[in-house]
């Protein structure tokens, strides 16, 4: 097997973290639920409020920080802060 040897390109810069803004604005006010999505075809409700509530989505972190459930096919989530 022949190799051929490459010089490794750069990492892409990657997508920008999903809803960022809006994990900022429940920051500044606990306790208090939001209607944050409202889920689409490619994923339930339900996935989507469980990847908040386990921190898949960078914006939700860290784990704990952030309550999240779902209502027919809207998404809530609200920030409690300090994880346990």
């Amino acid at each position: 097997m022949d190799l051929e040897f490459v010089n490794l390109p750069p990492k892409s810069p990657g997508t920008p973290a999903k809803y960022m803004d809006e994990a900022a604005a429940l920051r500044e006010n606990p306790g208090k639920w939001v209607r944050l999505v409202e889920a689409n075809g490619t994923a339930s409700a339900g996935s989507i409020a469980s990847s908040i509530r386990t921190g898949i989505y960078r914006a939700f972190r860290p784990t704990g920080d952030f309550e999240a459930t779902s209502r027919g096919s809207s998404v809530y989530v609200r920030y409690v802060g300090g994880a346990a």
